[in-house]
């Protein structure tokens, strides 16, 4: 049981790590689909939306995370 808990612990860092270090361009939109459990799931659809857009040079230094 650790073992396996330990192997998804190092699966998820990595999945992370990929997807941090590999920056979209500007102007992606990302999309996903946000399953709920609510009782009107079925008359309302719910996702979750990013759009990735730098700051303007006009905002001053920032760290990159907030791009």
């Amino acid at each position: 049981m650790r073992t396996l808990a330990a192997v998804a612990a190092v699966a998820c860092t990595l999945m992370l790590v990929a997807t941090a270090t590999a920056a979209p361009r500007p102007g992606t939109t990302v999309e996903r689909r946000v399953d709920s459990s609510a009782p009107d799931a079925r008359l309302v659809r719910e996702s979750f939306v990013r759009l990735y857009d730098p700051l303007p040079a006009s905002v001053g230094a920032h760290p990159a995370a907030c791009d």
